[in-house]
């Protein structure tokens, strides 16, 4: 997985070309967001979800720390994953997967 970035101010009809910021060590990422205060982020494959606390840094050196690994109950081909808007948590959402039903999941914070 890289990290890619769109030099901000730019002209609408521009052709943009993303720069590479840095490679990181994770696979298969299917989802992830940012707390409403900015500081937090989430990001989860099928079998793990990471969490950084950015703390005022830039992204790129936010995500060249180690994350802290949440525990993570396996669903059926959990591809999503979003911070509850007053930020007590988060949740996941699994796809429906060979007539597994598909289920919305709350991880109350700790």
């Amino acid at each position: 997985m890289c990290l890619y970035e769109l030099k901000y101010p730019y002209h609408q009809g521009d052709t943009l070309v993303a720069d590479k910021l840095m490679s990181l060590p994770f696979t298969q990422i299917v989802g992830g967001d940012f707390a409403s205060n900015g500081n937090e982020v989430l990001m989860k494959n099928y079998n793990q979800i990471y969490y950084w606390n950015s703390a005022a840094k830039s992204m790129a050196e936010v995500l060249k720390e180690n994350p802290v690994e949440i525990p993570y109950e396996l669903e059926p081909q959990g591809e999503s994953i979003a911070w509850a808007t007053d930020g007590s948590g988060f949740y996941t959402l699994s796809e429906e997967k060979k007539k597994e039903k598909s289920y919305l999941y709350f991880y109350k914070r700790k």
